[in-house]
Formats: structure tokens, C-alpha cells, sequence
């Protein structure tokens, strides 16, 4: 059995190796681009002072995340069986309270923040995001246009850390727990459209006010805005974790740190919470539509 595995993993690397060497020509080619129009240097904008409160503030939000998580949703999914004298969710079920969750806690937070003083608000969002429409425009298509510096440095880190623990441990690759519910809503076209809509919209807004907005804000009046960044970006990846995706954890939640860098520092360099939105947002289109095709 063992002998039959092994041209699979020869298979496996060497499409992963055709991938690293795709994502460093690429990756050349976008730094050379981001050194010509000076990507890596901030401009000299005037940032919101640090506003009271905002560690108590920054603590609700994250309260109201776990409440929502944790209270809110399993207590629909024990109401919706116990309602339909079922033991346990059917896929279609399970699909339509994923997004449930997703979508109400991206609201409840967004509705907390807008619903802070005006001084907070200014530190969450950044001075630029109240600014006219072109502005908001201009930082959000910013944003987008990041993806196309910071994927390729995602690929190849990605596909060196696939290539190492492949070779060292010689598993099969496991998706990421969202990739996975994705593919397994295929089947349902509108429970899956409104997934899409969820893993692209919704997620995206709730995690860049919890951790750019509230988290590396505090961070940054503690830690300065490189450890910010940092700091911010761990928490980050480490709420992607999940014991059902084994070793590939280092994979991913490797390839999410330095997303979230590129997020962090967007947010920085902009000063507008809608440049790491821009980001986000495009990053989770390009990986479902890729996911679709695949399916």
C-alpha cells in the first residue's frame, strides 16, 4: 500500500513545485511593481488620536462575537431541531444556519461600531473612511488591486510550507473547514449562492472591524504599529485554526498571517478601514470562484 501511495505524492509535489515557481515569477514581477510606485511607504497621513474607553470598547466587540457564536446560533440549531422533532441537522440545515451566523454576527458588530462616540469611531474606521465617496472608492479599489502584490507571496509561502509537510509527513492534504461546507453546498444553488455572498461580504466586514479596527488600534497604542500589525495578524490566523484540518494548520494559518499583514498595513498606509475591506473582500472572491470551478 505504501508503495502504491508514493507516485501519488510524487504527483501532489510536483504540481506543487509548477505552483511555487508560478508564484515566484509572479511574485518578482508584483514586487518589482510595488518598489516603482513606492507600495511600502506610508504617506504622511494624520491619524485619529487614541479615543477613551477603547480597550472596554474593543472587549464589547469581541463579547458580542462570542455571544453571537456561541449563545445565539447553537440555541437556533437546538430550536430548529427540536421544532422539526429532529437529532440531528441535515447538510441543506446546517448550510442555512452557517450563514445565519455569519450574516448576523457580521451585522451585530457592524451596528455596535457605528452605534460607538464619534471619537472612537474615527480610530476604528479610520479618518479617511468618513471622507467623500471618491475617497472611499479610491481606498477600496486599493485595496483590490493589493491582492494582486500580496497572492503571490501568499502562493509561494503556501506551496513551500505544502511541499515541506507533505514530504515530511506524507498526509493528504486537508481543506479548510469553511472550503470544506462550501464544496458540500454545491449541491443546493441558493443555499450556496447566499455562502458566497457570506464568505465574501459578510465574514470579510465582521473581521476587519474585530481585528484592524478594534484590535490592532489597541495594539498599536501599546505595541506601535509594527507590533500591531504582528500581534493583530496572529490572533487573526489563530482564530482560523481547527483540529479537523491537522497538519495542514501550518499551511494555512501561515498563508492567513501574512494576509492579514498586507491587511494591516493597507489599513494603515490608507487610514481607512475600507482599503483591508477591498482586500479581504477580492481575496475571498477569487478563492470561491476558484473553488467553484474545481467543484
Amino acid at each position: 500500500m505504501q508503495d502504491k501511495a508514493l507516485p501519488d505524492i510524487q504527483m501532489i509535489l510536483s504540481e506543487r513545485l509548477s505552483y511555487l515557481v508560478i508564484g515566484i515569477v509572479l511574485t518578482i514581477l508584483s514586487s518589482a511593481v510595488a518598489y516603482a510606485i513606492k507600495f511600502y511607504k506610508f504617506s504622511d497621513n494624520k491619524t485619529a488620536s487614541y479615543p477613551p474607553h477603547f480597550f472596554i470598547q474593543t472587549v464589547g466587540a469581541f463579547a458580542l462575537f462570542f455571544f453571537v457564536e456561541l449563545f445565539i446560533v447553537p440555541t437556533i440549531s437546538l430550536l430548529w431541531m427540536y421544532f422539526y422533532q429532529v437529532k440531528e441537522l441535515t447538510l441543506y440545515q446546517q448550510g442555512w444556519i452557517n450563514n445565519f451566523s455569519i450574516i448576523v454576527v457580521a451585522l451585530a458588530t457592524a451596528f455596535y461600531s457605528f452605534s460607538l462616540p464619534e471619537p472612537s469611531k474615527k480610530s476604528l474606521f479610520g479618518l479617511n473612511f468618513f471622507k467623500g465617496s471618491e475617497r472611499k472608492l479610491k481606498d477600496f479599489l486599493f485595496g483590490m488591486l493589493t491582492w494582486f502584490i500580496s497572492y503571490p507571496i501568499v502562493i509561494v509561502v503556501s506551496q513551500l510550507l505544502a511541499i515541506v509537510v507533505l514530504y515530511l509527513f506524507q498526509e493528504p492534504h486537508v481543506d479548510q473547514v469553511v472550503v470544506q461546507h462550501l464544496k458540500a453546498m454545491a449541491q443546493f444553488p441558493l443555499v450556496f449562492s447566499l455562502m458566497v455572498l457570506s464568505i465574501v461580504i459578510f465574514a470579510p466586514l465582521c473581521e476587519e472591524i474585530l481585528f484592524r479596527g478594534f484590535l490592532q488600534t489597541w495594539l498599536k497604542h501599546h505595541l506601535g504599529l509594527k507590533g500591531a500589525i504582528v500581534v493583530s495578524s496572529i490572533v487573526f490566523a489563530s482564530f482560523h485554526f481547527s483540529l479537523a484540518q491537522g497538519i495542514d494548520n501550518i499551511e494555512l494559518l501561515t498563508s492567513l498571517f501574512i494576509l492579514s499583514c498586507f491587511l494591516g498595513f493597507i489599513f494603515e498606509k490608507n487610514d481607512s478601514l475600507l482599503a483591508p475591506l477591498g482586500l479581504h473582500m477580492f481575496f475571498n472572491f477569487i478563492g470561491t470562484m476558484m473553488i467553484y470551478y474545481q467543484t
